[in-house]
């Protein structure tokens, strides 16, 4: 088995946030190995215009890099071998072999392919599947500051002033160190993600020395169907498999990619890989996570048509719930509070999970 690698080495550049719920990570039994965490804050702070509120979060901020190679690590010690600086730029099935071949020239042959390329997703184009085209465009500082921070809190902001069509994050990574960043989506951002980040950094810690820039798209249109053909599977934000509320893709990227690799395995024991043997992939990832991200592109349409106003009465109406910790709770109040959210209603066990994944 082979891990092919685009750069010289695994998670570099980053250009995740890093955060990760424990309670996503305990859910999907996903150990995060002490050495990569940089904090771990309890707290998180929802700001929307005046509306501000605070709830308990536990999340885990990790160095996305070091978590990246150490998941490449487990998989050399189990048995894969690391190629690093293939870039594939082609891929043709010929007598039932995949023919990868890298920018320099390299070639490559295998039974079957996990395309796990990220939002580029060269591989799912490569292959002929296709999958929706909705991004925000991502950015992020990393700030040192002159004074010690709040490594206890993430704090959020909301609203189209800050953040059109996303949100704004500031997460601790360091005694006098912060990560800053912002997604936006379009029409509703009239400007790059650094004119509305520089605006927030320069509001927030005037002060602040920026150490870091890191960059990049995050697939938030919704999960991909289909997510295989015959000898491929695809996995991760490659696959769609991202929160279109929250944009955030670590655990279910891992969660699917173990659901991967376990029917890649038996499917190439039976020395079966066509599309309709690798269709089970699709339904035991759809099982887990898909249909919760189904669900949260429809919450965020019915959310992103109330307007400020009802926003921010929907968000006082459920507060008490997400003040006491209970996020599934405010989330089930706030459906049961709006006429339009009511058609949700069905769903809200797995739409309580949301915030989490």
């Amino acid at each position: 088995m082979a891990l092919l690698e685009e750069h010289a080495q695994p998670g570099v550049p980053q250009h995740c946030a890093g955060m990760l719920t424990k309670k996503a990570c305990r859910l999907l039994c996903i150990h995060v190995p002490h050495e990569v965490v940089q904090a771990e804050p309890a707290r998180i702070r929802l700001r929307y215009g005046p509306l501000v509120l605070e709830a308990r979060f536990e999340l885990y901020i990790v160095n996305r890099s070091l978590l990246d190679q150490h998941l490449a690590r487990k998989a050399v010690e189990l048995g894969a071998e690391l190629i690093t600086r293939f870039k594939v730029v082609s891929m043709a099935r010929k007598n039932s072999l995949w023919h990868l071949r890298a920018g320099d020239g390299r070639e490559l042959t295998a039974k079957l392919v996990v395309g796990a390329d990220g939002y580029k997703a060269r591989s799912v184009r490569l292959v002929g599947l296709s999958r929706p085209r909705e991004v925000a465009s991502c950015l992020q500082y990393e700030l040192e500051l002159p004074s010690e921070v709040d490594a206890s809190l993430v704090a959020c902001y909301f609203g189209s002033e800050v953040a059109p069509g996303g949100y704004a994050w500031v997460v601790p990574i360091g005694d006098r160190s912060l990560r800053v960043g912002l997604g936006v989506r379009k029409p509703g951002a009239r400007h790059p993600a650094k004119h509305y980040l520089d605006r927030l950094v320069r509001s927030l810690f005037p002060s602040a020395r920026v150490r870091r820039r890191l960059a990049g798209l995050v697939s938030v249109g919704g999960p991909m169907r289909p997510s295989y053909a015959d000898a491929f599977l695809a996995v991760g934000e490659a696959a769609g498999q991202v929160n279109p509320i929250t944009g955030a893709g670590c655990a279910s990227a891992i969660a699917c990619g173990r659901i991967a690799g376990r029917v890649a395995a038996e499917a190439l024991e039976e020395g079966n890989l066509s599309a309709e043997r690798l269709a089970e992939y699709e339904q035991r990832w759809w099982r887990l996570l898909g249909l919760s991200y189904q669900l949260a592109l429809r919450l965020r349409a019915l959310l992103e048509s109330l307007g400020r106003q009802k926003l921010i009465r929907l968000a006082r109406a459920s507060s008490w719930a997400l003040s006491s910790g209970h996020a599934g709770l405010a989330v089930l109040w706030a459906l049961t509070t709006r006429p339009e959210l009511l058609k949700l209603l069905p769903h809200w066990r797995r739409l309580k999970l949301l915030p989490y994944f």
